[in-house]
C-alpha cells in the first residue's frame, strides 16, 4: 500500500510543470524526448500510485509498455510512425490511460470527507485530464477526417496535437476564441459534450467544496452544546466520610443534587 497525505498535490504539481514546459522544449531540444518519455510514465503509474491498488497496475503495465514502444517507433521509423493506424493505436492508448487516471482521482477525492488541499488539487487534476483526454479524441478525429477542424494546419503530428489541446483547454472553459472551428458533425457534437462537462464539472467542483466546508462548520457547531452541557456540572475536591484521602463530588447546577464518586 502506498500512503501518503499529498497525493494528488504532488501528481498535480508535476502535470502543472510538463504542461508548461512541453511548448518550450520544441522536438529538436535534448530535453523533449526525456520529457514525453517521463509523462507517459506518469500515465502509467499515476492511477496505481491514487488508488494503490496491484490490480490498476496490472492494466496500466501492459498498454504502458506498448506505449513507450510506439514512442520509440514514432521516433525512429518515420515510415511507420505516419501511418494511419500507429496515430489511431497511440490515440485510443493515451484516451484509455485518461480515463483510467480520472476515474482514480474522482474516487480517491470523493472519499475524502473534510475540505483539503488533496480534494482541492484532485479536482484540478481532473480538469486538466478531461481536456487532454478530448484532445486525444479530437486529435483522432481529425487524423481519421482531415477537415474536420478548421484552423488545423498541415504541420507535423505533435503540432497538431498542441493545436488539438488548446482547442480542447478553450473549448472546456467555454472560451472559444474562434481561430479554431469544428466542421465535421461528429466534432461538432463532442465538442458539445465537451461544453457540457465543462460547466458541469466547475458547478459540481464548487458544490463539493462548499459542501465539505459546511460539513466541517456543522461538526465543530454539534461539539459545542456537548461542550456546554458538561461544563453545567461542577466539580469539586471534598472528603468522603469513612474513606481516607480525597474524593469527588459532582454537583448539577440545574437539579441541586449530590453525586459521590
Amino acid at each position: 500500500m502506498i500512503s501518503g497525505r499529498y497525493k494528488c498535490t504532488l501528481l498535480t504539481i508535476m502535470f502543472i510543470i510538463f504542461f508548461a514546459a512541453n511548448p518550450v522544449l520544441d522536438e529538436e531540444h535534448f530535453m523533449h524526448g526525456p520529457l514525453i518519455v517521463i509523462y507517459y510514465l506518469f500515465l502509467i503509474l499515476a492511477p496505481y500510485f491514487i488508488a494503490s491498488r496491484v490490480r490498476v497496475l496490472a492494466i496500466t503495465l501492459p498498454f504502458g509498455i506498448a506505449g513507450i514502444l510506439g514512442k520509440l517507433l514514432f521516433d525512429y521509423s518515420p515510415m511507420a510512425a505516419n501511418t494511419f493506424a500507429f496515430d489511431c493505436f497511440f490515440g485510443v492508448l493515451l484516451i484509455c490511460f485518461d480515463l483510467v487516471l480520472i476515474t482514480c482521482v474522482i474516487v480517491y477525492t470523493c472519499s475524502m470527507r473534510k475540505i483539503s488541499l488533496e480534494a482541492v488539487s484532485g479536482s484540478i487534476m481532473t480538469y486538466f485530464m478531461i481536456a487532454f483526454c478530448f484532445a486525444d479524441i479530437f486529435f483522432i478525429i481529425n487524423r481519421m477526417s482531415p477537415g474536420a477542424f478548421s484552423g488545423v494546419g498541415d504541420a507535423e503530428i505533435m503540432a497538431r496535437f498542441r493545436d488539438m489541446l488548446y482547442f480542447s483547454f478553450t473549448t472546456l472553459t467555454t472560451l472559444g476564441y474562434g481561430d479554431i472551428v469544428p466542421r465535421s458533425e461528429l466534432a461538432k457534437r463532442l465538442v458539445c459534450i465537451e461544453v457540457v462537462t465543462g460547466v458541469l464539472f466547475v458547478a459540481v467542483f464548487i458544490g463539493r467544496i462548499i459542501a465539505l466546508f459546511t460539513s466541517y462548520q456543522m461538526q465543530r457547531g454539534l461539539r459545542r452544546p456537548v461542550n456546554r452541557r458538561i461544563s453545567t456540572y461542577k466539580v469539586r475536591h471534598r472528603s468522603i466520610r469513612g474513606i481516607k484521602g480525597p474524593g469527588f463530588a459532582v454537583r448539577s447546577r440545574k437539579k441541586k443534587s449530590m453525586f459521590k464518586v
